[in-house]
């Protein structure tokens, strides 16, 4: 089959290229990640993708999060492949085992984020990021420190640790994981890196999503995380799918997803550029009348 006059312009409107994202990392070793710049030559905001289990490598979109619609839409892209992903060696996929999720993979992607926020074509003011299973993991860790980010979307993440221990479907990964350490030990020092230990430090509006279905991250991390921000008065909205699992997989829901995300950065990145950005650093009010959430079913 001969390819369409529109289908062969797709690689040059969406192209990508990798960068490092810091001169050094402290191993020695360079952060990457790949950029798609949007079709136009304007400033652009910085989307922040990350998703997945660890050792995943980033190399070209699949599934139903699909970087190239939001390419489409205007925003400028970003892939980061953290301490953790594979292609880089053994000893840099090992550097997130063990209860460490925190540390080392987090300082990689403020690394990407630090290298987009220097580049003149992407809007420091105006940047997000999300993320999904372990990458839902890391979106929620970095709300509890750092509000460099005009909004937040998880989706199918982890907000607890050592309560996840029970709910899994899978517990012995779990064990494994977190290099043997027991969680019913101390759970307080194994919940050193939850986010909801520190969800006091979250300022950044959120979007939580999460499939009903869904026994390997279940459903209750996102409603424990969702009603930990509508306590603490920030900004939060929760889209459930009754009919999803892990991944949202059925075309309908899909559809419902992108909408929903689009929605929620284009409302949260257009209040971005209309505020300086020290009125977006705030001391949410404490208790439930603070709330400014929604609940959402995800139904199309």
């Amino acid at each position: 089959m001969r390819p369409s006059a529109t289908s062969s312009k797709i690689p040059s409107l969406f192209r990508s290229r990798g960068f490092p994202a810091s001169p050094k990392r402290p191993a020695g070793r360079r952060s990457k990640a790949s950029p798609r710049p949007p079709p136009t030559a304007r400033r652009s905001s910085a989307f922040s993708l990350r998703r997945r289990a660890p050792r995943r490598h980033y190399r070209s979109p699949t599934g139903s999060t699909n970087p190239l619609l939001l390419v489409a839409a205007g925003y400028a892209v970003a892939l980061p492949n953290p301490r953790g992903s594979t292609g880089f060696g053994q000893e840099f996929i090992q550097g997130i085992w063990g209860n460490v999720w925190g540390e080392q993979c987090y300082r990689d992607l403020m690394a990407v984020a630090d290298a987009l926020a220097a580049r003149g074509d992407i809007d420091a003011g105006r940047t997000m990021a999300m993320g999904g299973s372990f990458g839902g993991y890391m979106t929620n860790w970095i709300g509890t420190q750092t509000d460099r980010f005009a909004c937040l979307i998880t989706h199918a993440s982890i907000a607890t640790m050592a309560q996840f221990t029970g709910v899994t479907d899978h517990p012995g990964w779990w064990y494994l994981e977190m290099g043997g350490e027991n969680p019913y030990e101390d759970p307080e020092r194994f919940d050193r890196y939850a986010p909801l230990r520190q969800i006091t430090k979250w300022r950044s509006p959120a979007l939580i999503i999460h499939g009903e279905r869904d026994y390997r991250c279940p459903v209750n991390e996102a409603l424990n995380l969702f009603e930990a921000l509508q306590y603490h008065g920030v900004p939060s909205e929760l889209l459930v799918f009754p009919d999803e699992n892990h991944w949202i997989l059925k075309p309908r829901n899909i559809i419902v997803w992108y909408r929903a995300v689009l929605e929620f950065i284009g409302r949260h990145l257009s209040a971005a550029a209309a505020s300086p950005p020290a009125r977006r650093t705030r001391t949410p009010a404490m208790g439930r009348a603070a709330s400014r959430g929604r609940r959402h079913s995800g139904k199309a």
